[in-house]
């Protein structure tokens, strides 16, 4: 039993080594991050580029309008500047996901293949 770990432990390291290779186009991260995410991330970064041109146009041409005055302005700004960084955060996480466990595989499998490397080496020493 103890001469057939090793040899199998290559094999499966190698066979996960190989899956890490092909876990990027296996698992693109399209299941956690959908086209109305996509679409309603474009929109809250157009809303916050037209809100900061809205509140630069306030300061410099104040009205009697409460809805147009630079302070209300900047608080919607801040609220969709918030909403679109949690999106931003959520759109990064779905697409750095499969690389993680990707490398995360990689590094398991070298390290499974060096360990029953070292574990076969030093059976055949003591043999």
């Amino acid at each position: 039993m103890k001469t057939l770990l090793p040899p199998i432990a290559v094999i499966v390291g190698i066979l996960l080594l190989v899956l890490s290779f092909l876990w990027g186009t296996l698992a693109s991260g399209s299941s956690a991050w959908t086209e109305e995410k996509s679409q309603q991330l474009s929109d809250l970064g157009a809303e916050t580029n037209m809100l900061q041109f809205q509140i630069e146009a306030a300061k410099q041409n104040p009205t009697s309008d409460p809805r147009q005055s630079p302070e209300y302005l900047q608080a919607q700004y801040e609220k969709k500047l918030e909403e679109y960084n949690q999106l931003n955060e959520e759109f990064e996480s779905a697409r750095d996901s499969p690389g993680t466990i990707s490398a995360i595989m990689r590094y398991s499998s070298i390290a499974l293949i060096g360990v029953a490397v070292v574990v076969l080496l030093v059976a055949r020493n003591e043999e």
